[in-house]
């Protein structure tokens, strides 16, 4: 009986000890759930706090921020900072790095790299974090300090000219130094108020090649040309240089202004190699002197300059530049349409001759206008009997029509040549009129006041065009 006692009792023991058992197993079953479910939050909330774990987040959108940028130069636009950035990050592979040296409490720093070049500095900021064990974390704040701001451009300007960046006056106290002097501007007529100084423009800093331009004190816009200076490209003003050979007793205008009264401007003087022999034979007898030839040369002038010739009496010839020579000359193709005073003398001695040989004038009217001793006045004079057996035909009349005037060449205030082509009208009966084309290139010589034929010469047919 006490054994069967005994035996119930520690059965009941053994079940009490067995239920403790189980209780604390599941009381340490449910500590640790508790606890691993707790810890897994707080590692979460640990790693979504973690710096680098947000700055690998934030890589994806950054892109997406390119209108946080300021340009950092006057002369370009926020707008271009945000396409400099997209430029740079355009398809590459984008990593955040972190500084080392920086305040990591309140505004952490990283830099920004595309295939492994700079780009930016990217700085974070403290935020209010709503986690169980983690109160506080980072978040993107901001995208500074681009990169490639790195292109500068030189000017090399003069003082009374305006500089243009993208549209954007350049301060010249703020961006330039005084270069040096030019001497020989100060003649540049269109410049009257430059001081002959230089300016030496330097802007840095930029992203991209500006847009340049360069206006004079008119308003007027310059040529840039580049040139290269001890390995650096600098940008200045394209003057122009201009030279002008002349018949000397000719002047050359330059915006209005001769300069032909300016001993500056001239280089040399020269014979002429033209006229011909027949008329250089007749030198220190009734050509005074050979034809000269005059150089002038004039610097720093503008694309719009304007130049105008005229010969002794003001009229405006006609010229012809030469761009590989720079060379402006009078040219003889035409006449330049001022008729007077040469066309008047070649008028009047074109008729007396075709009068003389058709018989309707005698040798005293034409031989005022001759020299003895020349070609010409052997040819003409009647006892020779060399012209008038040709032209003469019986007539009751004629007149002249259709002058037509080139080739005018003044060789000096006292010689020149001058070709003309016109109709010589006969009348031969009151029923037949015949017409009669003529040209003829003459030469005049000016001898106490005078002018006298020199020489003459039959002009090849006009070809029709």
């Amino acid at each position: 009986m006490k054994k069967s006692k005994k035996r119930r009792s520690n059965k009941k023991r053994c079940k009490a000890a067995v239920a403790s058992l189980a209780a604390f197993v599941m009381i340490y079953i449910v500590c640790a759930a508790i606890f691993f479910l707790e810890f897994n939050k707080f590692l979460t909330e640990y790693e979504e706090t973690q710096l680098s774990n947000i700055s690998a987040a934030v890589i994806p959108e950054l892109r997406s921020h390119a209108d946080l940028f300021k340009s950092p130069v006057e002369f370009e636009t926020d707008g271009d900072a945000s396409s400099l950035f997209l430029s740079l990050t355009d398809g590459k592979e984008l990593k955040l790095e972190k500084k080392i040296y920086a305040d990591f409490e309140e505004r952490p720093l990283y830099y920004l790299f595309a295939d492994g070049k700079y780009v930016a500095s990217c700085y974070f900021k403290k935020c209010a974090y709503d986690g169980r064990f983690i109160k506080e974390s980072y978040k993107f704040d901001t995208l500074e300090s681009l990169a490639g701001y790195n292109y500068a451009v030189s000017f090399l300007l003069p003082s009374n000219h305006s500089l243009y960046l993208n549209g954007k006056l350049v301060n010249k106290e703020k961006y330039t130094k005084e270069s040096h002097t030019v001497d020989d501007y100060g003649r540049c007529f269109d410049k009257s108020s430059f001081d002959g100084k230089m300016l030496e423009y330097n802007v840095s800093g930029l992203s991209r090649s500006p847009e340049a331009k360069v206006v004079d004190e008119r308003g007027k816009a310059a040529e840039l040309i580049v040139k290269s200076t001890d390995g650096q490209n600098v940008s200045t003003v394209g003057f122009k240089e201009a030279s002008f050979r002349v018949p000397t007793g000719h002047n050359v205008f330059i915006n209005g202004k001769n300069i032909t009264s300016d001993k500056s401007f001239f280089v040399s003087e020269e014979i002429s190699d033209m006229p011909g022999e027949e008329i250089r034979k007749y030198l220190g007898k009734y050509v005074s002197s050979l034809p000269t030839y005059s150089t002038y040369t004039v610097k720093y002038l503008h694309d719009d300059y304007e130049a105008v010739i005229t010969d002794e009496y003001g009229n405006v010839c006609k010229s012809e530049y030469d761009e590989k020579s720079r060379f402006y000359s009078v040219t003889y193709d035409d006449f330049s349409g001022n008729e007077k005073p040469y066309t008047d003398i070649i008028k009047e001695i074109s008729a007396l001759y075709s009068r003389y040989v058709t018989r309707d004038a005698v040798f005293k009217d034409i031989s005022p206008y001759l020299l003895k001793d020349t070609d010409v006045y052997e040819i003409l004079n009647p006892a020779n009997d060399m012209i008038q057996p040709y032209f003469y035909s019986k007539h009751i009349g004629y007149r002249f029509e259709n002058y037509r005037f080139s080739g005018l060449r003044v060789y000096s205030e006292d010689l020149f040549e001058c070709s003309a082509r016109y109709t010589h009208v006969i009348i031969r009966t009151e029923s037949d009129t015949r017409y009669f084309e003529c040209a003829y290139n003459f030469v005049m010589t000016r001898k106490n006041g005078k002018w006298y034929l020199l020489d003459y010469s039959l002009l090849p047919e006009e070809t029709q065009s």
